[in-house]
């Protein structure tokens, strides 16, 4: 059986980066890297059962404000995640984050673009 899920002006690295997504069997997890151009860039989390996938939450790295706003350095970090004790870390673009992996609470976020010289900014899909 295929399933598809639809959403408009999104994109995944996990079409072409079979390293960018991570299913955990025994939490029944999918983290799945997803960006939209205009307004998110980051991961979902999809709760997989017999017979059904659903959204449990997301983790921005990046909303539209910052993707117009914001100042980007020219490297940016592939989509990765990693589960240690219960605790998911997600690194994608110019940030790190830290989120509880059940409840989907974020622990702390780090900008590795943050103090960057103004003068080598670059936009945030460039």
């Amino acid at each position: 059986e295929n399933a598809t899920h639809v959403d408009m002006g999104a994109y995944s690295s996990a079409s072409n980066d079979f390293y960018s997504f991570r299913y955990l069997q025994r939490n029944q997890k999918l983290i799945l890297p997803t960006s939209n151009t205009r307004t998110f860039d980051g991961f979902v989390v999809y709760d997989v059962k017999l017979g059904s996938i659903t959204s449990s939450y997301e983790i921005q790295h990046a909303d539209s404000h910052d993707m117009r706003q914001g100042c980007w350095y020219e490297a940016r970090m592939p989509a990765r995640s990693l589960v240690f004790q219960s605790q998911l870390t997600t690194i994608l673009s110019h940030s790190v984050v830290s989120t509880n992996l059940g409840s989907g609470i974020r622990n702390w976020n780090v900008s590795l673009d943050e103090g960057l010289n103004k003068t080598e900014c670059r936009e945030y899909f460039w």
